[in-house]
C-alpha cells in the first residue's frame, strides 16, 4: 500500500474514536398505509370521545335516591268494654245512725276517665235509705259536703267512691247495695254497675245484736 496516498473515507471513519455509525435506506409508508393509519386514528379517538363522554355523564349524575316506606307512629289501642271495675276490698264507718259505705273504682282503659256521677240502686226490701254519695274513701268530709264534683281519673289510677246511708231498721244485715257509675272517656258517656255491697252482715253497726 502507498503510505503517501489518500486513505479511504469508510476507513478514516472506522478507525475514529467516535465509533462505528450506521445508516438506513430512506424509506417511506405508501399512500395506502398513510390512509389506513389515518383512519384507524380517527376511529381510536371517536371512540375514546365516546367512552369518555359516557364516563363523565355518569359521574355527574344526580344520585338516585331510595325510597323507603314511611315508618307507622304506634297508635293506642282501642278498648273495648267498661273502663272502670271494682277492686276488691271495702270500706264501713258510722255516723250517729248513718253508715258510710265506700268501694275502690280503678280506671283499667288507656283513657283518662272523667267520673260523673253515681247512682246507687237497693234491691230487695228497702232496709236502707240512701242519703248522699261522695268521691272519696270512708270518714272524708272535711268540710261537712260530700265531694260530688266530677273528677278525673288517669289510666290505672284508682279512687274510693261512698255511699251514705240510713238505716230502716236495727240491723241492715242482708241489704245489698249496687252502684251504677256514669263516666265520660274519649268524649264517649258511659255507665257501668258495680256490685258494692251484697250483705251487710259483716258492717259493723250498733244497732245489731253483738255489735254494741
Amino acid at each position: 500500500m502507498d503510505g503517501g496516498g489518500p486513505v479511504p473515507e469508510d476507513i478514516v471513519e472506522q478507525g475514529s474514536e467516535r465509533g462505528p455509525r450506521f445508516t438506513f435506506p430512506d424509506w417511506r409508508p405508501s399512500r395506502a398505509a398513510r390512509i389506513l393509519a389515518a383512519g384507524g386514528l380517527l376511529v381510536g379517538l371517536a371512540v375514546g370521545y365516546a367512552v369518555g363522554k359516557q364516563q363523565s355523564g355518569h359521574a355527574q349524575a344526580a344520585p338516585r335516591s331510595t325510597a323507603f316506606p314511611m315508618r307507622q307512629l304506634p297508635t293506642a289501642t282501642p278498648f273495648y268494654g267498661p273502663a272502670l271495675t271494682e277492686e276488691s276490698g271495702t270500706c264501713s264507718t258510722q255516723v250517729g245512725q248513718n253508715l258510710e259505705l265506700g268501694i275502690p273504682v280503678t280506671n283499667t282503659s288507656t283513657e283518662t276517665v272523667l267520673l260523673h256521677s253515681v247512682k246507687p240502686e237497693l234491691h230487695g226490701f228497702k232496709l236502707l235509705k240512701v242519703l248522699s254519695w261522695q268521691w272519696g274513701p270512708c270518714g272524708f268530709n272535711p268540710d261537712g259536703l260530700p265531694s260530688t264534683a266530677a273528677t278525673l281519673l288517669l289510666p290505672g289510677a284508682t279512687t274510693w267512691l261512698t255511699v251514705t246511708v240510713k238505716p230502716l231498721v236495727a240491723c241492715p244485715g242482708p241489704a245489698p247495695l249496687e252502684f251504677i257509675v256514669t263516666y265520660s272517656a274519649n268524649q264517649q258517656n258511659s255507665s257501668v254497675p258495680l256490685s258494692g255491697f251484697s250483705d251487710l252482715t259483716g258492717v259493723s253497726y250498733s244497732g245489731c245484736k253483738g255489735q254494741d
